[in-house]
């Protein structure tokens, strides 16, 4: 036991030490690094193009083709790696005689062959077999798409998440279509879709930067946690931050380049595992650290730790499946489009997903909103010293729930300006998110990429606040920092309510347990000091 090694000290978190005017500087460069690297996203190419042709016909008109008297063929024009994915749809276009919003629900179409090629001369099959699909045809009454006037939604045909071959033909046959009069006999267009080129060079260029500069947060605040700090003594806060860190350069996924460039499913697989990982495990990060500001160390048992893991484990399961299922279905069904239709439990994972993300961030919105609060309990530990003498296992089952709802008077200002950061960073991640599902903006590198900035320097800024500071904590000796700042917890001889009652010149709130054994009448008195 002598020659055991004394824990080293103690030290508080940088964020509670700094001076007011240091967090409003971090909190400036803070946003002048996100909204200055979102501001570089307006320059940025768009995500995708498109590309529309005539299809191949050897029909005097298209009229037999409508009419599934004739095939047609849809051959591509050349495609290259960094094109990521492409979408082969067909472009119907209604006649102008008859507007009427037209909208077909069991178009079918008979997928002949599917080819590929690498020098537009020798095609190897990729689907040989004959194939039906349908489809859903929709015609806006007198409404434009893509600037095209009259043309019907794209009936997608064709998807593939790499690009096999350079160039793509396909054959088909319409079977039912008996609208054909509503359409014009004299064209019919198909429509590639793919990632450009040029944007997958600059997503490449700006994960690789956000890769490597958290990279070098990691090693940075790795070092200067472990060399105040053993793993085993260093704060809970500062160890979850260490392993949020490690799953944010996954996030940015240094493997980024050989995804597109690599024709298996390795690499796909692997990056959507670091997405689903970092998105899991930041919700579960927020879920505990806002807790953690409402709840008192002793009630930080397995339970506060084991329902929140089980709920992002389900959140990451499902995440991780649907995911998995929207890349990995086209490898050994090419011909599906459309998840939600072809595949219905795709979408029940889908909505498990949403589900289980909205209840975490409305957690996390309830525990931010608890701290940042008022605080109604001082009255009630006023009540509670004028009632009749209380046991001692119920004082102190009261005096920690009161101690964990009085965090307003007692937390640090400066968690608070942390809290409200958090608060803003998910408002923010939230309407990115809504954009991208329900207004269709996908095709903005704005929205596409907005992500990274944000999440990349929050984590930055989280590493800096709780880096340890050289000022020694004397008082706190539990490990988890949060609360030990924001309670404050005297465990001595409780004196007399009245004399408690006139002390309230400081602005403290002191519980008192009295745990004195020799006196089982000592009352829970709560003051403010």
């Amino acid at each position: 036991m002598a020659n055991e090694k004394a824990p080293p000290p103690n030290y508080s978190v940088l964020i509670d030490t700094l001076p007011s005017w240091s967090i409003v500087l971090t909190f400036i460069f803070f946003f002048l690094s996100v909204f200055g690297s979102v501001g570089i996203l307006f320059f940025a190419p768009t995500v995708k193009q498109h590309i529309e042709h005539k299809v191949i016909t050897t029909a005097d008109d298209y009229s037999k083709i409508l009419k599934g008297q004739d095939q047609f063929t849809i051959q591509t024009s050349r495609l290259v790696k960094s094109n990521q994915e492409v979408t082969i749809s067909l472009l119907f276009r209604e006649n102008e005689n008859f507007v009427s919003g037209l909208n077909k629900k069991d178009l079918k179409l008979n997928i002949l062959s599917i080819e590929g090629s690498n020098d537009d001369t020798t095609f190897h099959p990729i689907v040989s077999e004959k194939f039906t699909i349908q489809r859903a045809l929709q015609c806006g009454t007198s409404a434009d798409y893509n600037g095209k006037s009259y043309f019907c939604a794209p009936v997608i045909v064709y998807r593939e998440r790499y690009i096999s071959y350079p160039t793509y033909r396909i054959k088909v046959q319409i079977e039912n279509l008996d609208v054909s009069s509503l359409l014009r006999s004299d064209t019919l267009f198909y429509r590639l879709e793919t990632i450009r080129s040029d944007f997958t060079t600059f997503e490449s260029v700006m994960r690789y930067l956000y890769a490597a500069i958290s990279i070098i947060i990691f090693i940075f605040y790795s070092f200067i946690l472990l060399k105040y700090q053993t793993f085993r003594y260093a704060k809970t806060e500062q160890k979850w931050i260490l392993f949020l860190l490690i799953s944010l350069i996954l996030f940015n996924n240094p493997l980024f380049i050989g995804e597109w460039l690599a024709n298996d499913w390795i690499l796909p697989f692997l990056n959507i595992i670091f997405q689903s990982t970092f998105i899991s495990f930041f919700l579960l990060f927020l879920m505990v650290i806002t807790a953690s500001a409402n709840t008192h160390p002793k009630l930080r048992t397995v339970n506060f730790y084991i329902w929140k893991s089980i709920f992002t484990l389900l959140f990451w399961c499902c995440l991780t499946v649907s995911l998995l299922f929207e890349r990995y279905e086209t490898f050994s069904d090419r011909l599906m489009y459309s998840y939600l239709i072809d595949a219905p439990l795709f979408g029940i994972i889908r909505i498990g997903v949403i589900g289980l993300g909205g209840l975490m961030l409305l957690y996390i919105f309830y525990q931010i909103f608890k701290t940042l609060g008022g605080n109604d309990f001082i009255q009630l530990a006023e009540n509670l010293n004028n009632t009749q003498p209380l046991n001692q296992e119920l004082k102190d089952k009261l005096a920690m729930n009161i101690i964990s709802y009085s965090n307003t008077n007692q937390s640090s200002v400066r968690f608070k300006y942390f809290f409200i950061l958090t608060f803003l960073v998910l408002v923010v991640l939230g309407a990115n998110m809504f954009s991208f599902l329900i207004l269709n903006t996908s095709d903005n590198a704005v929205q596409y990429l907005g992500v990274f900035p944000l999440l990349n320097f929050y984590c930055i800024m989280l590493a800096i606040y709780f880096l340890p500071s050289l000022k020694v904590d004397m008082k706190d000796t539990s490990q988890s920092y949060i609360t030990n700042q924001m309670f404050s917890t005297n465990t001595t001889k409780a004196p007399a309510v009245n004399e408690t009652a006139s002390n309230s010149e400081n602005s403290g709130i002191v519980i008192d347990l009295g745990d004195d054994e020799d006196d089982d009448g000592e009352d829970l008195i709560i003051r403010e000091e």
